[in-house]
C-alpha cells in the first residue's frame, strides 16, 4: 500500500488529508486516485510538487509498498 498525503489548495478543495492506494508507479497512482476520488483529477495531481518518502520525485517514478507520497499544490 502507498500512503498519499495532500497539502495546500488540493487538500482544501478535496477535503482529503490522506489516502491509501495500491500502485507501482506515480502514473498508475494518478489514475487510481482519480478512480477512488474523482475530485483528485490527474491534471490536479500532475501540477503538484511530488515527494516520495520526503524526497522530490518525478512523474515517472516507481513506487514500493510502504512509500509515502506527498502532493504539495504549487501555492503550498
Amino acid at each position: 500500500m502507498i500512503e498519499l498525503r495532500f497539502y495546500g489548495l488540493l487538500r482544501l478543495e478535496s477535503g482529503i488529508k490522506s489516502l491509501c492506494i495500491e500502485a507501482g508507479s506515480i502514473k498508475e497512482l494518478y489514475a487510481r486516485a482519480e478512480e477512488k476520488h474523482p475530485i483528485l483529477t490527474q491534471d490536479k495531481l500532475k501540477n503538484c510538487i511530488i515527494l516520495i518518502n520526503g524526497k522530490r520525485a518525478k512523474g515517472n517514478a516507481r513506487l514500493n509498498s510502504g512509500d509515502v507520497v506527498q502532493f504539495l499544490s504549487p501555492s503550498a
